[in-house]
């Protein structure tokens, strides 16, 4: 479609060197924005709407003053999702400049949302067309004007207001009304025909340039992105209809290897056409079938009610919107149609398809969040054009997948990295194949460790890829990440856990003198136990102590409704205390539970837990684990190797790589999953770090979470081994694990 047929109507120019960006229009002698402040009243109904506010003898001084455009709603004028007749009314003044003397004046008013009625200098206007209004006769070129609107809100739900530009604009008597641009590719793309249609409007008291009555000098040009002049029609006389009726003059160019728009490289052409005095131009885009036809959309939803200006959302609110969508890898948008005009041209720079709004199940903008979040980053994994889909990194060959339209894989800078326990031991850059768009190539990865004797190894290894961009794109900074993969590498494996001796030596386990609670000392740690209650009470780690959070212990299970603890036994065994229970909920079902906290002289402790079900529970329980909190959070520092550094959840994980994360409890808010191990210290560098056999799920807020199990149907029966081991200074003659080990 003509862009002529989607966007407001170009601008009149002084010259073609004026059109340096997508609002060029701005910067003529002839344009006059009206944006900015207006004097406002808003009724909640018609009758209720001031009368005759449209005199410029009407006192508006007490009005509010509001931002146009804006819309009613956004700016707490009633509400845009309950319907309502209501009434918004502007006013404001302007003055004509001296250099629009002897032209006609007109004035454009777009994205207006409801009926509205217009009046000049207390004149009510009566629009051409699409929201034109000719006020030449209304005006006072010498003198202050005042412009003054009324806006009916529709009947049903929705924004009302001056949601778009209201401008002047200055034309010739010899005037281009509009003009469209289509463009038509020759069969091998080499080539692209550019018609102009322009629509010509003669005023009966006009000449020409050359002063002849009725003939008119026309010329069309296409200038490429750099202002460079790549075709152009020869300037010739048209003739031109009288009587105020239309003269339509089309005119063919041709332009030799044109660059075709893509939503990887979205590129422009700016058409200027000139008719005697009146110079206009507007940009287009050269589009290729065949692209369009291979292209894999991308989409997500878009509408005005996700921004803070609705449906007359600021350039800066659209540009922040379109430049998280590129980099989040979407290159479609839905518009939910109670955008701004200039939106979809926004859409066209940033290399975005507009498609229909009736596709189903599409992400909303709004649950989108920031990059850097869980959604986001979620989003950005799957909607990535490039990807590894087959790899091995012990040979080093992988298969890479390019689902772009347009450009080659060689466009992006491959970065390596070899991890081992979280930390980086090797890297570089490697050139990517020249895998042609929507193909998949051979892909060749550096192999920096070909044995196990080539590197000291003791940990778990990855090798990580990402794909980041070469040069800077709109929205899209040069050294953009587009997507990363991580690859297990074998040549190690997962930390062992040390085993914890149970020799009896150096551990005290005694009984307080009332009989209710019984107390282990082992190296820096201490944990305590009800006697009467038999269960566990708290844990204390070189000063960080933790207690059970609820009456269950150290666990929870989602899921498990009135879940309630029937006590069993509490028993000393060597070196260590064994508690047992039943976990009981609606049913009857359950748990018989089963914990051994076995304790060594250094202070490492290993908690066992053996879990069998009974009864039968509808739907089963949620995620199963343990659960506890600190005794005072300020000052504590939390790190974890696990998948981050953004929220992640079991289920939904890809995006986020496994590597070792810290930060404060707050700035750790949410669940990270496929934790190995992790460390709670204070500002001395002194605390614990807790460890399990297999990788769990873990939340650091409000209490700290160890999800263990889960989410899954019915019982099932359960063993779990958890390990805490002290790090940081020395108690006891033993020197504990060095802290710095973790945080970085």
């Amino acid at each position: 479609m003509p862009l002529g047929a989607l966007f407001a109507r170009p601008m009149p120019l002084v010259s073609a060197k004026t059109f340096d960006s997508f609002e060029f229009e701005s910067n003529s002698p002839y344009v006059l924005d009206l944006a900015g402040d207006w004097r406002f009243r808003w009724s909640g109904s018609q009758a209720r709407a001031p009368e005759g506010f449209y005199d410029p003898a009407y006192d508006v001084s007490r009005w509010e003053t509001v931002s146009v455009p804006s819309c009613s709603e956004a700016l707490g004028w009633g509400a845009r999702d309950l319907p309502c007749r209501s009434v918004s009314c502007y006013r404001r003044s302007f003055a004509l400049p001296q250099a629009w003397a002897g032209r006609r004046t007109y004035l454009e008013m777009s994205g207006v949302c409801g009926d509205s009625t217009v009046w000049i200098n207390g004149k009510e206007l009566a629009p051409e067309t699409n929201g034109v209004y000719d006020v030449t006769s209304a005006v006072e070129p010498q003198a202050m004007n005042e412009i003054a609107v009324r806006v009916v809100r529709g009947a049903g739900a929705g924004w009302s207001g001056l949601c778009g530009s209201v401008r002047l604009y200055a034309a010739p008597k010899i005037e281009l009304r509009d003009f469209s641009v289509s463009v038509k590719p020759d069969a091998d793309y080499l080539s692209a025909e550019v018609e102009v249609v322009a629509e010509v409007l003669k005023r009966e008291d006009s000449v020409s340039v050359g002063g002849i009555r009725g003939i008119a000098d026309f010329v069309a040009k296409v200038f490429d992105e750099k202002g460079l002049e790549v075709a152009s029609t020869p300037i010739e006389q048209v003739r031109l209809s009288t009587g105020g009726a239309l003269t339509t003059v089309r005119r063919k160019m041709t332009v030799d290897a044109p660059r075709f728009w893509s939503a990887e490289r979205p590129c422009f052409y700016t058409v200027a056409v000139q008719v005697d005095h009146d110079l206009r131009a507007r940009r287009t885009a050269f589009r290729d079938a065949r692209q369009r036809d291979r292209a894999v959309l991308r989409a997500i939803r878009v509408s005005a009610a996700d921004f803070a200006g609705g449906a007359a959302a600021s350039a800066e609110e659209l540009a922040a919107c379109l430049g998280a969508l590129k980099q989040a890898n979407f290159n479609a948008v839905a518009d939910g149609g109670d955008l701004p005009v200039r939106f979809a041209e926004l859409c066209d720079r940033y290399g975005l398809y507009v498609v229909t709004n009736a596709v189903p199940d599409l992400m909303a903008y709004g649950k989108l969040g920031a990059a850097g979040t869980s959604s986001f980053e979620e989003a950005k994994q799957a909607n990535s054009p490039l990807g590894v889909v087959c790899a091995n990194a012990a040979t080093g060959r992988a298969v890479l997948k390019n689902a772009h339209t347009a450009i080659a894989a060689s466009e992006y800078l491959a970065r390596w990295s070899l991890t081992q326990d979280g930390i980086e031991v090797a890297g570089g850059t490697f050139e990517l194949p020249p895998i042609p768009a929507g193909q998949r190539g051979l892909l060749e990865l550096p192999l920096p460790v070909q044995s196990n004797s080539d590197v000291a190894v003791s940990g778990e290894c990855f090798y990580n890829i990402s794909f980041v961009t070469r040069t800077a794109a709109p929205g899209v900074k040069a050294g953009h990440e587009v997507v990363h993969c991580q690859i297990p590498y074998a040549i190690g494996s997962a930390k062992a856990e040390e085993p914890v001796a149970d020799d009896g030596a150096q551990v005290d386990i005694r009984t307080s003198a009332d009989t209710k609670v019984l107390e282990v000392r082992a190296g820096p740690t201490r944990a305590e136990f009800d006697c009467e209650g038999r269960r566990f009470r708290s844990i204390t780690v070189n000063g960080r102590t933790f207690r059970a959070d609820g009456t269950n212990g150290w666990f929870f299970a989602d899921g498990l409704k009135g879940l309630r603890v029937r006590p069993g036994d509490l028993r000393v065994e060597g070196n260590a205390v064994i508690v047992t229970d039943e976990l009981l909920s609606e049913g009857p079902a359950g748990y018989d539970r089963t914990v051994r906290w076995s304790f060594a002289a250094d202070g490492k402790v290993r908690i066992e837990v053996k879990l069998s079900p009974f009864g039968q529970l509808s739907g089963g329980p949620g995620a199963l684990g343990f659960a506890w909190s600190p005794d005072d959070r300020a000052g504590l520092k939390f790190s974890y190797l696990g998948r981050g550094p953004w929220a992640n959840r079991p289920e939904a994980c890809a995006a986020a790589p496994v590597g070792r994360y810290a930060g404060a409890g707050t700035e750790l808010e949410g669940m990270r999953s496929d934790v190995r191990r992790f460390a709670v210290v204070g500002k001395d560098g002194a605390g614990v770090e807790i460890g399990a056999a297999t990788p769990f799920a873990l939340e650091f807020s409000p209490a700290v979470r160890m999800r263990l199990s889960g989410p899954g149907a019915g019982l099932r029966a359960e063993n779990w081994t958890v390990v805490l081991t002290p790090v940081g200074g020395t108690a006891g003659g033993h020197a504990e694990k060095d802290s710095s080990w973790w945080f970085f």
